[in-house]
């Protein structure tokens, strides 16, 4: 028998896994089941869910549809057409919601799939529309706050008015001060500041009054209060300008003079550099920096008696120009182009560069001193570094030409001991080094000198490996 039942254990062994399976299966199902009820997604809950929010979103839209109308009256329609376009937007989202919702309440048997499916989108259209309309109210909230604030933000605004247009007298007596100083270069555009106010003052005074008039009828005054602060806001900037080019300007006549004086002392160590500097190329360029600093310097000299003396300088003005420009080359004839490009850049340039009579600009005098200062500061670093290139040179000429010699006589007591076993290249290489090192005994520039006597050496040490070479490999130099 026990024969006849071997399949016995099998059958209990496989049918308590299924038994298991199952067990198993149901038990994660409702675990499931239960997660989906704690957090509210069961089809249950989620149909309760969609259909809350579907009532709560119908209300809010309704009641933003009757806003659209108060808007209207308040704002005017243009005002409140994104208003309008929102709720249509809104009420549209609905429309396919409860569509939605019809289809979960009709006799139809539907899918729990696609119940899910549908709540979920009802939810998700419903967030749309709130959030559509909300964005909107927010925005009214604010307008009719503004609105409400009006009177205040009037008052604010007609103080600040009267404020600037009372500046408007002390901007015109600060332009009168600089245009008796300085040229209307200088001045630029700042000389237009008083009169560009005045208009933008006036346009705000327009929007001004209509915003009392708004807010005395009950009626929309926000756009006009927002032209009063743009028109206030930029009179303000513009006469900004005025206070600015007045602090540029007498600013850059202080700094002149303090500029003045340091070109001045800067010329003066220049030349004394100049003068003791043993090389006639770097005593050139330090020359030409000292000119172009002079030329800046007088210029600036000239304005600076101009701005101590007031307005009545202008004689010693025209007097300088004057004096300036007779030494000046003739201005070309503009019928010769020959002539005229003989005339050259730098009279053109000196001719710009005279001091305007009857007004100042101490801005271009300020660039000029200081590009001056930098290019006289370059040239005596330049000289400086080529003095001391020289110093360097003479130190090392004198072990350069000893070493030299040197080289040469080994080479040449070489190739007299072995006359007969060596070649021209050799001689050679020994009769330029000779040559090299007379030149560079005769050199007066130590730099120079110093390179030839080096080249020598390589020349007397070439000849001595090729004498070397020649006379064969018992005669080859020793290498370490």
């Amino acid at each position: 028998m026990s024969g006849a039942l071997w399949w016995l254990p099998s059958l209990i062994v496989f049918g308590g896994a299924a038994v298991a399976a199952v067990l198993l299966v149901r038990g994660l199902r409702a675990r499931g089941r239960r997660v989906l009820e704690a957090e509210g997604r069961t089809p249950e809950a989620l149909d309760q869910r969609a259909g809350l929010a579907l009532v709560q979103a119908d209300d809010v839209v309704r009641q933003a549809e009757d806003e659209v109308g108060f808007a209207e009256a308040q704002f005017g329609k243009s005002d409140a057409a994104q208003v309008a376009r929102a709720v249509s937007s809104a009420r549209q989202a609905l429309r396919e919601a409860f569509l939605l919702r019809q289809k979960l309440d009709d006799h139809i048997p539907d899918t729990e799939s696609d119940r899910t499916r549908w709540n979920t989108r009802i939810i998700e259209l419903c967030a749309t529309a709130t959030r559509l309309v909300e964005t909107e109210n927010s925005s009214l909230s604010e307008r009719r706050s503004v609105e409400r604030d009006a009177p205040e933000r009037l008052a604010q605004l007609t103080a600040g008015l009267a404020e600037t247009e009372a500046a408007l007298p002390a901007a015109r007596a600060t332009l009168d001060a600089l245009a008796r100083r300085f040229s209307p270069t200088a001045i630029g555009a700042a000389a237009d500041a008083p009169r560009t106010a005045a208009a933008l003052l006036a346009e705000a005074r327009r929007s001004a009054d209509a915003a009392a008039d708004a807010v005395s009828r009950g009626t929309l005054a926000a756009p006009h209060l927002d032209a009063v602060a743009r028109h206030l806001g930029t009179a303000r900037t513009t006469l900004a300008q005025v206070e600015h080019i007045a602090e540029t300007l007498n600013g850059a006549a202080s700094e002149l003079e303090s500029s003045l004086a340091d070109t001045r002392a800067g010329i003066a160590e220049a030349r004394a550099a100049r003068d003791a500097n043993p090389l006639p190329d770097a005593a050139d360029l330090i020359g030409d920096a000292i000119t172009v600093a002079q030329r800046a310097a007088d210029d600036a000299e000239t304005q600076v008696r101009a701005l101590a003396t007031g307005p009545t300088a202008t004689g010693a003005i025209g007097a300088a120009n004057g004096a300036r420009a007779a030494s000046l080359p003739p201005r070309a004839d503009d019928g010769d182009p020959a002539v005229a490009e003989a005339d050259g850049e730098s009279a053109t340039d000196a001719r710009r560069e005279l001091v305007p009579v009857g007004g100042l600009n101490p801005l271009p005098a300020v660039g000029r001193l200081r590009d001056a200062s930098l290019q006289l500061d370059q040239a005596l670093a330049e000289a400086r570094s080529n003095v001391e290139r020289i110093k360097n040179a003479q130190a090392a000429l004198r072990g350069a030409i000893f070493s030299a010699n040197s080289y040469i006589e080994v080479a040449a007591d070489f190739i007299t001991s072995n006359r007969s076993r060596v070649g021209p290249e050799a001689r050679t290489r020994l009769a330029e080094a000779e040559r090299q090192i007379v030149l560079a005994g005769a050199s007066a520039d130590p730099v120079e000198a110093l390179d030839i006597a080096r080249r020598a050496a390589r020349l007397a040490q070439d000849a001595d490996a090729l004498a070397r070479y020649d006379a064969g490999p018992r005669q080859a130099p020793i290498r370490g």
